[in-house]
Order: structure tokens, then sequence, then C-alpha cells
């Protein structure tokens, strides 16, 4: 029985990591730009992208062959700075751009992808914009699923090696078979009783008695075969 259950827990253990790794480890990557064109002197360009997904990674390749400038900003705020000259919030801004690979994050929103050319000469470009993303990750509650997931996980290994450890420990403790042993107390060797035999010296040599007598057991002297009495002492044979 202990066996079964050892072996399910290391099943449940493994199916349960290879469901969260699968969901923790989900991507996909999705080009939403590519573009070749040239950008006139005091002139910009946007790219008005929908972002689904939180925590989306932005990669950006731009090739220019005079120096321009990259930025991200919410939708519309690039006209709006344009018309009345408000003040405007980059996400992300690179200026005097040739030739870079550009990264950073992006949550969930419609963004402007603004390419501004503040030089004299017309720039011819090129530009790819990637996005790397979860497609499970459309809300915050699934940062906190998979911070469920990650705490489910390494409680399942604590609770593994603990119970691999108490197992170790267990077989490695020695047998030790309680003991009665005094030792203020002196023992001497066991001996069983024997017969104990009088010394010689103390020792009566049997009276044999002639044939035809017979010998009397309080004085020992010898009477005769139909004696009813001892004739030397007069005990009752």
């Amino acid at each position: 029985m202990k066996t079964l259950r050892k072996k399910l827990l290391f099943i449940g253990f493994f199916v349960l990591l290879a469901y969260s790794s699968t969901a923790l480890i989900q991507a996909d990557t999705e080009t939403i730009v590519s573009d070749t064109d040239t950008l006139s002197s005091m002139y910009f360009v946007r790219y008005r992208e929908d972002i689904s997904y939180y925590d989306t990674n932005v990669t950006v390749v731009l090739n220019s062959s005079e120096p321009i400038e990259f930025g991200v900003c919410d939708e519309g705020d690039l006209e709006d700075w344009n018309d009345s000259g408000d003040d405007l919030v980059w996400y992300y801004n690179v200026e005097d751009a040739l030739v870079r690979t550009m990264t950073f994050v992006l949550d969930k929103g419609t963004y402007d992808f603004c390419l501004l050319n503040w030089g004299v000469n017309t720039s011819s470009y090129s530009i790819t914009i990637t996005i790397t993303f979860d497609p499970s990750n459309t809300g915050g509650e699934s940062t906190i699923w998979y911070v469920i997931i990650a705490v489910i996980v390494i409680g399942g290994l604590i609770g593994i090696f603990l119970f691999m450890r108490s197992r170790r420990s267990k077989t490695q403790q020695p047998y030790s078979q309680p003991s009665t042993y005094d030792s203020t107390k002196v023992y001497t060797p066991y001996q069983s009783p024997t017969f104990e035999q009088s010394s010689y010296a103390a020792q009566k040599p049997a009276t044999i008695a002639p044939m035809g007598t017979k010998v009397c057991q309080n004085c020992g002297s010898n009477e005769e075969n139909d004696a009813k009495f001892c004739t030397n002492c007069g005990s009752q044979m």
C-alpha cells in the first residue's frame, strides 16, 4: 500500500510539473509591422497597432540611411502634440537611430509606433516590429494563476524532498536493542545446583553383616536373624 501511494505521488507530481511548465513557457510570436519607405525632412510616420496581451515583448529592427527618431506613445498622442504642442509622453524613445535593434515590454492597449525625421535630408528606411506574447495572458488574473501554479510546484518539490529525507534517516538509523544491564551490579557466572558429596573423611564405611545375622540399625551390633530386639542396645530390630 505504501509503495502504491508513493508511485501515485510521483506520477501526480510529474503530471503537475508537465502541465505547469507547458502553461508557463507557452508563447507565440507575430510580426505586426514590416515596411520599407522614405521619410522626408520634418515629417513623421506612425503605425497604429493593438496589443492584446499583457507583458508583451516587442522587438524593433530599424535600418535608416539618415539619423531618425523612433518612439512609442499612446494612440493619437503624436497628432495631439503636433496640433497643440502638448507634451508628448513616450513609452520608449530613441533619437538619432540609424541601424538598431530595440527591445522593450508593453502591456495591453493601442499604441502608435512613430518615426520622425528632424534632419535636412530625406531618409530611406526599413522597419520590422515583432511581438512575443503568451496567448492566455489577456488579463491580470492569469498572472495570479501562474503564481498559484508555481506555489503548488514548489510545495510539491519541498514535500517530496522532506519525504525522501525522512525515509533516508529512518533507513540509516542504527538498530538498538534495550538492555537491562546494570553497570553498578556485580554479575557472577550462573551455576546450576549440583549434588554435594561429603568428604572422604566424613563418610562411614558400610557395615557388612556375616551370613545368617542382621545388623542393628541403632548401634550396629550383629544379631541373629530371628532376634526381635537388639541384645546390645535393646532397640527393636
